[in-house]
C-alpha cells in the first residue's frame, strides 16, 4: 500500500505547539519564535521587532500572512530577561530559611532546655520612658544606617551591572543608552543563534532602534530593513512623548479596538499592564527611546549597496506623526557615511518611503490591519 501523505502543518497547529528558544550564548536574556514553514528555504527569512510592551501574542496574524507566504518567521523577544522569582517564591524561600535556622538553633540549646526551663525566672523589669525613648532612638538610628547601606549596595550593583553590560556591548557607541544597547546586542544574538543569513528585518515603533543599531553594527547579517512608525527619527522627550501617548491610547481604545478587538485589547491591556507591573523599567525603556537617534545609523547605512531600508508610516499616528517623520528622512549639514565622509544635504536617508493606503491607519496598523498591513510591508521588500 502506498504510504499516506502527511499534511503540512497549518500555522495554528504550529503556533500552539511552538515554544519560544532561548539563545545559547552565556549571559544573554534573549529569546525568540521561529517558524518554519514547508519551502521556507526558497525565500529570505523575516525578523519581526516589535515595538515597546507589544508581546508575540499581538504579532499573531501579522506572523501569519509572512508565514503564508513560504517565509520563515522569527519573532524577537530581545527585551526579556531571566524571570524573576515571585513574590510567593521568595516568601516561601524566606520561610524556610528561617525555619532551618531555628531547627540548628533547637538542636544546640536542646541540652540546655530541661534546666533553663526548671529554673524560676525572676520578674522582667518594667522599662521606664528613657529606656523606650532610647531603644526607639536606638532602632531608628540602626534602621537609616541599613537603608543607606541598602542604597549604597544598590547602586554598586547597578554601575557593576552596566559595566558588564558594556563589556558584552563593546562594539555599541558608549552614548548608546543601556536599554538600546541590550536590545541590539540581544538581536544580533537571536540572529546567530538561529543561524539566519542575509535577514529582512520587519520592525515596529521602537523595535526600529535596535534593529538600526545592529544593523549598523553588523551589516553583514541584514540585507532589508522595513522600519514601521519608526522611534527616533526626531528630537523628543519623556513628557513630549507621554503628552503624544494620551491621543494614541484614546485611538487604541475606540477605534483600534473596534476595527480588532481582539488584538485592540491585548495591545492596550498589555501595556498597561506592563507598566503597573513595572514602572521603573517602563520609564527607563521611555527615557531609552525618547533620548537615542536613529540618524547616524541611516545615514551610514543609505550609501551601503547591500542593505536596503523603507520606512512605511501610517497618516493618523499620534505617536510619531508622519509629517515629523517625512521631514528628517533626508541628510543635512553633519551627516556623514560608513566611511566618515561628509553627505551633502537633502540627499534620502532611506530607499524607499511610503504611506499606508488608509487614511485612518493608527500607529499599530501593523497589529490591527495585519493582512493589508504586512502585504504592503512584503510588497516593498520585494520590490526595494
Amino acid at each position: 500500500m502506498p504510504k499516506k501523505e502527511v499534511a503540512p502543518l497549518t500555522f495554528d497547529e504550529r503556533w500552539q505547539t511552538i515554544q519560544k528558544k532561548k539563545v545559547s550564548k552565556e549571559g544573554s536574556p534573549a529569546r525568540y519564535t521561529d517558524l518554519r514553514p514547508e519551502g521556507w528555504e526558497d525565500n529570505p527569512p523575516v525578523l519581526i521587532a516589535g515595538g515597546w510592551s507589544v508581546g508575540k501574542g499581538s504579532l499573531r496574524e501579522t506572523a501569519r500572512v509572512l508565514y503564508e507566504n513560504g517565509r520563515r518567521v522569527v519573532i524577537v523577544d530581545s527585551g526579556r530577561y531571566e524571570k524573576p522569582q515571585s513574590r510567593n517564591g521568595r516568601l516561601k524561600a524566606v520561610k524556610n530559611k528561617a525555619k532551618e535556622c531555628l531547627e540548628e538553633f533547637a538542636l544546640k540549646v536542646g541540652g540546655n532546655v530541661e534546666t533553663t526551663a526548671s529554673v524560676e525566672q525572676p520578674p522582667r523589669p518594667q522599662p521606664t520612658w528613657d529606656d523606650e525613648y532610647l531603644r526607639i532612638k536606638t532602632a531608628v538610628i540602626k534602621g537609616s544606617k541599613r537603608v543607606k547601606a541598602a542604597l549604597k549596595n544598590a547602586r554598586t550593583r547597578i554601575k557593576s551591572t552596566v559595566a558588564e553590560r558594556r563589556t558584552r556591548t563593546k562594539t555599541l557607541p558608549e552614548d548608546l543608552h543601556p536599554v538600546i544597547a541590550g536590545q541590539a546586542e540581544a538581536l544580533m544574538d537571536i540572529i546567530d543563534d538561529s543561524r539566519l543569513e542575509k535577514v529582512e528585518i520587519v520592525s515596529h515603533s521602537a523595535g526600529s532602534l535596535p534593529a538600526l543599531i545592529a544593523a549598523q553594527r553588523r551589516p553583514e547579517l541584514f540585507s532589508k530593513l522595513a522600519l514601521t512608525m519608526p522611534a527616533g527619527m526626531f528630537e523628543d522627550s519623556v513628557k513630549e512623548l507621554l503628552k503624544r501617548y494620551r491621543p494614541k491610547l484614546i485611538r487604541s481604545l475606540t477605534k483600534d479596538t473596534f476595527d480588532n478587538p481582539r488584538t485592540g485589547l491585548s495591545i492596550n491591556l498589555g501595556g498597561s499592564a506592563y507598566i503597573i507591573r513595572n514602572p521603573l523599567k517602563s520609564y527607563r525603556e521611555i527615557d531609552a527611546i525618547t533620548s537615542t537617534r536613529i540618524r547616524k545609523a541611516l545615514s551610514e547605512l543609505s550609501n551601503r549597496d547591500d542593505i536596503k531600508i523603507a520606512v512605511l508610516q501610517a497618516n493618523a499616528d499620534p505617536l510619531f506623526p508622519a509629517e515629523k517623520i517625512s521631514d528628517n528622512i533626508i541628510t543635512r549639514h553633519g551627516d556623514r557615511d560608513s566611511q566618515g565622509k561628509w553627505r551633502k544635504a537633502n540627499e534620502p536617508l532611506v530607499n524607499a518611503y511610503s504611506s499606508f493606503i488608509d487614511r485612518r491607519a493608527g500607529h499599530d496598523n501593523l497589529m490591527i490591519n495585519p493582512e493589508d498591513s504586512t502585504a504592503a510591508v512584503l510588497d516593498i521588500l520585494e520590490h526595494m
